[in-house]
């Protein structure tokens, strides 16, 4: 006799991989594991990684890399996406107060969590004395400040100093010749930076002696002060 079968079709399951990278997707959010031919479209949630910049899904399909994946309805096939992560940049900011470093040297103005370990070069000032560093992480001032691998964040630095004790300037002590003009002594003193104090007058027989000139003394070193003795007249 006659007869008759009739065919069973069932619908192929397309398997998707993901290497996250160590990335994670958002609380409650997923990535489909299959589709079917008639799934709707699938655009992939992204995932996020501490301290990386995600940089976009590499694989089946994909040129390079993209931030924006979608599975359209009616795609074949099995597929893998990769994300695709960079180091976060942060940046360092520094006060140097009027300091400088050493000819030659730098601090870094920008660093990553996987830069290896490194040590802040120390400035220099001028008739001052370092003292240390204050700012991100630091509970008081620091000589020496090391920023270690695994670390992250915006960071800022604010050099300190104390002002030497001998610091120099210059004292001119003009005295009226017996006709015109003036011979010229100059003498250098020394005090503490930043001070101001009374400037060291001479006394000298048949000179009037000067009204007493206060001088604040500047760290570059060139605070200067002139004195003019005027001869005594007589009748």
């Amino acid at each position: 006799g006659n007869k008759t079968f009739t065919a069973v079709y069932s619908k192929t399951k397309y398997i998707i991989t993901y290497d996250l990278n160590n990335g994670e997707l958002e609380t409650g959010k997923t990535n489909p594991t299959h589709y079917y031919v008639d799934s709707n479209s699938i655009t992939l949630n992204n995932p996020s990684k501490e301290n990386y910049t995600f940089d976009g899904w590499s694989g089946t399909g994909i040129e390079g890399t993209s931030k924006t994946v979608t599975v359209s309805k009616g795609s074949r096939g099995e597929r893998s996406y990769t994300a695709n992560f960079t180091p976060k940049t942060y940046t360092i900011t520094y006060d140097l107060d009027g300091g400088s470093l050493e000819e030659g040297k730098t601090n870094p103005s920008k660093y990553k969590k996987r830069t290896e370990t490194f040590t802040l070069n120390n400035p220099s000032k001028d008739y001052y004395d370092f003292i240390g560093w204050t700012g991100t992480g630091l509970d008081t001032q620091t000589t020496s400040v090391t920023v270690s691998k695994g670390n992250f964040g915006a960071r800022s630095y604010t050099a300190h100093y104390s002002a030497n004790d001998d610091t120099p300037y210059k004292v001119t002590h003009r005295y009226a010749k017996l006709t015109s003009g003036y011979d010229e002594e100059e003498v250098t003193e020394y005090g503490t930076t930043g001070s101001t104090v009374p400037a060291s007058r001479k006394t000298r027989t048949g000179f009037i002696t000067p009204a007493v000139q206060n001088i604040t003394i500047t760290g570059d070193g060139k605070s200067s002060v002139t004195y003019v003795y005027e001869r005594e007249t007589y009748t």
